[in-house]
């Protein structure tokens, strides 16, 4: 309608009119959003096939789950053991190096004992050196004095 100003009776019933269009427009939408969701035998069969492909894939997720669960077992046994080899191996390895600090250290005793030696030794070489001039000079008087 153009833009004219209805009034009265006119107004009612143009109001009823869009009423009535208006209605008519909603059962259409309804109508047709129940067709659309109407389950169908071709909607079920797929809604079936997909709820199967679904049960399926978690059943084969589930016996993976397994079969992972048993191989991580196997390998939480096998470094369990690897553990316990490891811990003894460390324990004779700390076992050796304690006896090879003591060793050391037995060594490091005997080279200091041997160095406090040689430091005597040396010390009486040079007495003996000395002791040594003393009587060549005492001989030389000696042999000077004969002569």
């Amino acid at each position: 309608m153009a833009n004219k100003v209805l009034e009265g009776h006119e107004r009612r019933q143009h109001d009823e009119e869009c009423q009535a269009r208006s209605i008519a427009l909603k059962e259409w939408v309804a109508l047709k959003i129940c067709i659309a969701t109407k389950p169908t035998r071709t909607k079920q069969a797929v809604m079936w096939a997909i709820l199967l492909l679904i049960l399926g894939s978690s059943s084969l997720m589930t016996g993976y789950s397994a079969i992972g669960a048993a191989d991580q077992k196997a390998q939480d046994v096998q470094q369990s053991s690897d553990i316990e080899h490891n811990e003894q191996q460390i324990k004779v390895i700390t076992a050796q190096h304690k006896e090879l600090v003591d060793n050391t250290e037995t060594l490091a005793k005997t080279v200091f004992s041997i160095r406090e030696q040689q430091i005597e030794v040396q010390i009486n070489q040079k007495h003996l050196m000395e002791t040594q001039t003393k009587m060549l000079g005492i001989l030389e008087r000696i042999d000077r004095n004969v002569q």
